[in-house]
């Protein structure tokens, strides 16, 4: 029996051990015609997996770190949750499709990776039944030319909507009567389905 043990803690004593990784960081500006936007999120997705990792807020002078990343690709996007400025991903596209992947090596900081947001557009209008009467609650879904979403809203008690914080480009909107009402969803203009869609 000693000599079992004895041999199992020879074992445990030569077995490999697993380095440990250190995590890597993204950082940078986020500015609006040159200056500091403060209180812009910052989220950090794998570019495999498309899964959110990461996240932070710029200071009053802009500048933002993301940490505790692996080393690995990410895709980055800068969001202004008041929807003043439209969205954007680095480097420079409205479209999470053509981001430019930003590459973390472990134990560095990725830096410059800015962005420079613009206001946003909207698009609003009026939902009503073939009678003309408004209906109310009608979710609104819109939809970029990459088939991304992009914005949403619902109608107010006249029937009226606006979805806020678009960048420029062509979009697809789609209405979605709240549940158990006899109506079907349909796509502008007039249309089933979203390939159909007038942009």
């Amino acid at each position: 029996l000693l000599a079992v043990l004895l041999g199992c803690v020879a074992l445990l004593a030569t077995a490999p051990v697993a380095a440990a990784v250190t995590p890597g960081k993204i950082s940078g500006t986020v500015k609006h015609g040159g200056t500091p936007v403060a209180g812009i999120q910052v989220e950090v997705f794998n570019a495999a997996t498309h899964e959110a990792v990461g996240f932070a807020s710029t200071s009053f002078t802009g500048e933002y770190t993301v940490e505790n990343l692996a080393p690995g690709s990410y895709i980055v996007e800068f969001i202004d949750l008041s929807r003043k400025y439209a969205p954007r991903f680095f480097e420079e596209t409205f479209s999470f499709s053509k981001a430019k992947p930003v590459l973390v090596e472990e134990g560095l900081t990725k830096l410059n990776i800015n962005a420079e947001l613009h206001e946003g557009g909207m698009i609003s209008g009026k939902v009503t039944d073939t009678g003309g009467h408004p209906l109310t609650n009608v979710s609104i879904s819109v939809t970029n030319e990459e088939g991304e979403f992009a914005g949403s809203s619902s109608t107010d008690a006249l029937g009226g909507y606006t979805v806020i914080g678009l960048a420029k480009g062509s979009y697809k909107v789609g209405f979605f009567p709240e549940e158990g009402l006899n109506f079907v969803p349909q796509y502008f203009e007039e249309k089933s389905f979203l390939s159909e869609a007038k942009a």
